[in-house]
């Protein structure tokens, strides 16, 4: 297995803040409950989840705050942040202060991770809510491509493919997941192995179809993780159906 699988961790919310959270969601999107991945036609559903009372305000802006970093990495951040906003009805607005929406921190060591959609509202605006942990003036294209469009995803949203409410056919090795993670750079514990991997959203409250291995929020699974006849390499460009999907739940005006 290659050394190199730098993973994203999808921050969830400490239960002191869950309350607070949905109130902004509710604040931000009344229509929240009556979104369902079932309003899509069949020929249209497209291969991504998104929680429904994660989700923003459709044609809201969101201020960003690159509070670190080299200019050459803040400049490729920017760069490849705003990708997304031309498959969604949202807009994105940088900033040099804390009050913004998303605050992106680049802490070497920190691993890459990301709150998801409105929670990012809930979290202190002297905290970070979303860490590049490996960028630096000779990181290529490729994996600032891969890495900030799937952080961004989070922050639109998104939650990791692999943990889809449609993402049972991984035939996962359990027992070559927990050994690899638990080791060094990650050093993971079993619980949240199983909150990373393992545990999928519930149906009813996400959006969702079947399972994309293109998507861009599905990182790289080696066959030495499933029963060795299943894999997925890395992802580093929004799919079509990443997009088709993003302009369903953020949908562009005039768009069909």
């Amino acid at each position: 297995m290659e050394e190199e699988l730098k993973i994203c961790t999808e921050l969830q919310l400490p239960e002191k803040l869950l309350s607070k959270a949905l109130e902004f969601s509710m604040a931000e999107n009344p229509s929240i409950k009556t979104l369902r991945a079932a309003n899509l036609s069949l020929s249209e559903k497209a291969f991504i989840a998104l929680p429904k009372t994660r989700m923003w305000k459709n044609g809201r802006t969101l201020s960003i705050y690159l509070i670190e970093g080299s200019d050459f990495v803040k400049q490729k951040i920017r760069q490849f942040a705003v990708t997304w906003m031309d498959h969604v009805n949202i807009k994105v607005a940088f900033r040099s202060d804390t009050a913004a929406d998303i605050r992106v921190s680049c802490q070497s060591g920190g691993g890459s991770w990301s709150y998801v959609g409105m929670d990012n509202l809930s979290i202190p605006k002297d905290q970070p809510t979303m860490n590049f942990g490996w960028f630096d003036d000779e990181t290529p294209d490729e994996e600032f491509s891969r890495t900030v469009l799937h952080e961004f995803g989070h922050a639109l949203g998104c939650i990791h493919e692999h943990q889809s409410p449609g993402a049972g056919i991984i035939p996962w090795n359990k027992d070559a997941v927990y050994a690899y993670y638990g080791k060094p750079p990650n050093n993971w514990s079993r619980d949240v192995v199983d909150h990373n991997i393992f545990e999928r959203y519930n149906a009813s409250s996400t959006n969702f179809s079947r399972f994309d291995k293109k998507s861009i929020m599905l990182y790289a699974i080696p066959a030495e993780l499933t029963d060795g006849t299943w894999h997925t390499d890395w992802n580093t460009i929004l799919s079509p159906t990443d997009k088709k999907f993003m302009k369903k739940m953020y949908p562009l005006k005039n768009c069909h």
